[in-house]
């Protein structure tokens, strides 16, 4: 009943809207006001949606104070409401240093979390810091660490938010402690070397190291590709590409084979942009793990020409329904934009395995052919030609045209 008066008090008939909005006047209450107000708010941007949006606001203010109002709706349900009822609160300065710790505390919204910590860090205590700092929400935890005041702030906690498990919570710490000259980079590896951190702990060091560290750390990057948590595999192939271009190929081409698939794929792609031949990618393509294939491909595929395309018919073979599906829409996109400039020299072995894959390749005999034109190998099979219909074949109005005009002629 509430929810669909306040439809018709959105309504463009004036004399609709009134009688809608008296009839929500009648039973507005307390407990009835989410129904109508998550309906007005989700029409608040229509035409009359604003009108009726400040008339449900007057009626429920006439329902009780405003601090009971907000109160309630703080904890309904739909996200629009709570998010209306604090900017109502925060409006009216309703809402206290013990609602906004709460609301951060057990909120799930995201851009609601962001509005109440920017608001808590007006009214907090030095003592609310630290919960703020180590808070569940990243958007919490980074509001809190660029305007926490440098007084209470201490070195070891400003460090100690280098190594978040959020990127972008790592970065701004990194920052502030680059303006207090903090040499996060030792700490990094003083974390590592204790050899006692949890998983997160050593992938963040080593992913931070990738930025602040250099040749020196290379040792710390070689241990981290051998960590049994994919998540430090991970972060130490992205530090070896980084710090050390020279060694990391030696070092990274077994993890094209890790059991990790998320190692398997950074690791291609590092070794990808490290310019290493498509040679190397034979023993991933061999192998039985679905995603170390997958690496094969990327890698081989990162090469460009003629191997791009051997690469792509590969995967479009694969047993992986996934892979194959990706290896063919590579062969088609290969064609629409880039067959037509892929001038690179084609050897006649890897002309020979083209032709083996094409001719496996399960397409339509049109792309299968077009494929073969540019690779200069010999047309496949075309599908049979259609022959011209018989006379007798022929549309009855072609016989009764040619009828008429022997008329005319006699005539």
């Amino acid at each position: 009943m509430t929810a669909a008066l306040a439809v018709r008090a959105l309504d463009h008939v004036p004399e609709v809207r009134d009688a809608a909005l008296d009839g929500l006047r009648n039973v507005m209450d307390v407990e009835v006001a989410p129904d109508a107000l998550k309906v007005i708010l989700a029409g608040r941007h229509r035409h009359f949606g604003p009108a009726a949006l400040t008339a449900v606001t007057t009626m429920l203010l006439e329902c009780g104070s405003p601090s009971a109002v907000a109160g309630h709706l703080m904890t309904s349900s739909d996200r629009d409401v709570r998010r209306w009822a604090f900017e109502f609160a925060h409006g009216r300065d309703l809402l206290t240093r013990e609602n906004l710790l709460t609301a951060v505390a057990s909120e799930k919204d995201q851009l609601l979390l962001a509005w109440c910590a920017e608001w808590l860090m007006d009214v907090a205590r030095p003592e609310d810091f630290a919960e703020l700092l180590t808070a569940r929400s990243v958007n919490v935890r980074l509001t809190a660490i660029t305007k926490v005041p440098d007084a209470d702030l201490p070195d070891d906690a400003l460090l100690a938010l280098t190594a978040d498990r959020a990127p972008r919570l790592r970065e701004a710490a990194r920052w502030r402690a680059r303006r207090r000259n903090l040499d996060v980079a030792a700490w990094y590896r003083g974390e590592l070397s204790a050899g006692d951190g949890s998983v997160i702990m050593r992938a963040a060091c080593l992913d931070g190291l990738a930025s602040l560290g250099g040749v020196d750390d290379l040792g710390l990057f070689l241990e981290g590709i051998s960590d049994p948590a994919p998540r430090v595999r991970a972060a130490a192939v992205g530090g070896l590409a980084a710090t050390s271009p020279d060694e990391a190929p030696a070092a990274l081409l077994p993890l094209l084979l890790d059991p990790s698939p998320r190692v398997a794929s950074r690791a291609a792609r590092v070794l990808s942009r490290a310019g290493v031949g498509a040679d190397h990618s034979r023993e991933a393509w061999a192998s039985r793990q679905a995603w170390s294939r997958r690496a094969g491909w990327r890698l081989m595929r990162g090469c460009g020409g003629w191997d791009r395309v051997e690469a792509d018919l590969r995967a479009a073979a694969d047993g992986d329904p996934h892979l194959a599906g990706e290896g063919s829409e590579g062969i088609r996109s290969w064609l629409a934009s880039a067959a037509a400039t892929t001038w690179q020299p084609l050897a006649g072995d890897q002309r020979d395995r083209i032709g083996v894959l094409l001719s496996g390749w399960s397409s339509p005999d049109q792309e299968r052919r077009a494929v073969a034109f540019h690779a200069g190998i010999r047309p496949l099979p075309s599908t049979p030609r259609l022959t011209a219909p018989e006379p007798n074949d022929r549309p009855p109005s072609v016989g009764k045209a040619r009828r008429w005009f022997s008329i005319l002629r006699r005539r």
